[in-house]
């Protein structure tokens, strides 16, 4: 097997966006076949194969290292890691459940000093991990923040200088991040108005810097696991599911927390993950965990605070935090009321006003030329699409002009 069996597998059209995330010439030919030639030569120079398998775990380097032995059957315990080395096509998974590598691979890594290699991956892994912290609890931030996460690994750290020097050399279509000369922040950023705005509103001087541990944590498990809520999820999803799936379904309510999304669509989340609630007291249980969960959740939104530690640092009252449900979209204060009744035996208290603004809108029954316009209220919340059309939430649109009438 050759990587040139590999890279056919993929259309044309996802061979060329290939060609252009590595930043490559697209051959002159312009055909499939040209395209797979040129990109196989590419990956398989000793250097770019040293950069590109620099960003993977050690257990995941381990894995790469034996199945250039020999092929490996996948288990339990490797099957994330061989996923993750045949994206980067120098691995393949046969129909039979086996990884193989390539006998091309298996040449040209032999001209790798493998010495350089994993002390390169030493610390190109670990700014991988402090980049998916990044991504994760702050969305953008300063180029500063990221050195400041990368500077919490023990040992010598190096210059500023010296760090961007090493940003620049990861691979480009490995990075989730754009750096736009002062901020680093996720890829989606750039075409969502809403998120731009929100980096536009960040405090430099006030963001949170986990500690070494944390980050290990979200690189190992994708959430940060240690809180007492996401403990308690995960052994609640454990008992209904496999480990696999219940630290995925965790993972990805620490997501979605993260980066801003709230209750509004947890019951269909649940479904997706096939979580079955049998009766009012589990219902309960897991309402209760969300909640804790929710407000223990270092938020995008907060520079990589908490919702609790936030209000704190500004001086707020944290004590109803955690009892207390404030509504901060339409679609969540209908989600909360559907369940209101549980939450209140829980302990809780939904709010439904804090937020809430009443617009005025005009409603044509009849349509636009027809009669008997109708003047209706209703009410908006701040992470609600505004109703202007501009794409942007209301709290960074029209709730500024709004608040100043």
């Amino acid at each position: 097997m050759s990587i040139t069996e590999i890279l056919e597998q993929y259309n044309i059209e996802q061979l060329k966006e290939y060609i252009g995330q590595l930043h490559l010439m697209t051959p002159s030919a312009n055909t499939k076949e040209a395209i797979v030639r040129e990109l196989a030569a590419y990956l398989l120079r000793p250097n770019v194969m040293m950069e590109r398998l620099s960003v993977v775990s050690q257990e995941d380097v381990d894995l790469f290292l034996a199945v250039l032995e020999d092929e490996i059957e996948i288990d339990d315990d490797n099957a994330e890691g061989a996923v993750r080395l045949s994206e980067l096509d120098y691995v393949a998974i046969t129909e039979d459940g086996m990884i193989i590598a390539p006998d091309d691979v298996k040449e040209a890594f032999l001209e790798v000093d493998l010495s350089d290699f994993l002390e390169m991956r030493e610390s190109n892994y670990w700014l991988r991990c402090c980049i998916g912290v990044l991504c994760t609890i702050y969305g953008a931030a300063p180029r500063e923040i990221l050195y400041k996460l990368f500077c919490t690994r023990r040992g010598k750290s190096p210059s500023f200088e010296d760090f961007w020097a090493l940003y620049r050399r990861l691979p480009q279509d490995l990075n989730p991040c754009i750096d736009d000369g002062e901020t680093i922040f996720e890829r989606f950023f750039a075409v969502d108005p809403s998120c731009m705005d929100k980096v536009r509103t960040q405090d430099p001087e006030m963001f949170y810097i986990p500690e070494r541990e944390e980050i290990e944590e979200y690189a190992k498990n994708f959430c940060l696991i240690r809180d007492e809520n996401y403990q308690g999820l995960f052994d609640f999803f454990k008992e209904r599911t496999d480990e696999f799936d219940a630290l995925h379904a965790v993972a990805d309510i620490y997501n979605r927390f993260a980066m801003g999304d709230d209750f509004a669509d947890f019951p269909d989340f649940i479904a997706d993950w096939g979580i079955k609630l049998n009766n009012e007291v589990e219902t309960k249980k897991l309402l209760d965990l969300v909640v804790g969960a929710y407000y223990n959740t270092r938020m995008q939104e907060y520079q990589g605070y908490t919702k609790k530690e936030w209000i704190k640092l500004h001086g707020g009252d944290t004590a109803d935090i955690g009892t207390v449900i404030v509504a901060e979209t339409e679609d969540m204060a209908d989600t909360l009321s559907q369940y209101e009744d549980i939450l209140t035996k829980c302990g809780f208290v939904v709010d439904y006003t804090t937020y809430a603004t009443e617009i005025s809108s005009m409603v044509y029954p009849e349509g636009l030329d027809g009669d008997g316009a109708v003047l209706n209220t209703r009410k908006i919340y701040p992470k609600d699409i505004c109703p202007c059309g501009s794409g942007k939430e209301y709290r960074f649109c029209c709730m500024r002009v709004d608040q100043n009438d």
